[in-house]
């Protein structure tokens, strides 16, 4: 899958077994990290199968990327910002 932010082209990537993500790193369930390379972002591929949620962590990375590459913010606040913006999307869409 592909996403346009800022002008740029990102490459969303699903990986099984995945646990947590960073600003360039993945652990994967076993503890071994890896590296992402620039351009792009890794999510848990267990999304694929719960839309509504696959739709607020692509949001969220979205916004998370178009403060990093528009605004020059540092990753900790970036993901601070799209996290209360996905939250807030996500009760927005429990109204209607």
């Amino acid at each position: 899958m592909r996403i346009r932010v800022a002008g740029k082209t990102i490459i969303i990537k699903f990986k099984k077994g995945m646990r947590n993500t960073g600003d360039h790193w993945l652990a994967s369930k076993t503890g071994r990290n890896y590296r992402i390379p620039v351009g792009e972002v890794w999510l848990n591929a267990g999304l694929l199968n719960d839309k509504k949620r696959l739709r607020l962590v692509l949001a969220h990375e979205r916004y998370e990327l178009n403060l990093m590459l528009r605004k020059k913010l540092p990753y900790p606040k970036a993901h601070r910002l799209a996290t209360r913006y996905e939250k807030k999307l996500a009760r927005a869409s429990r109204i209607n």
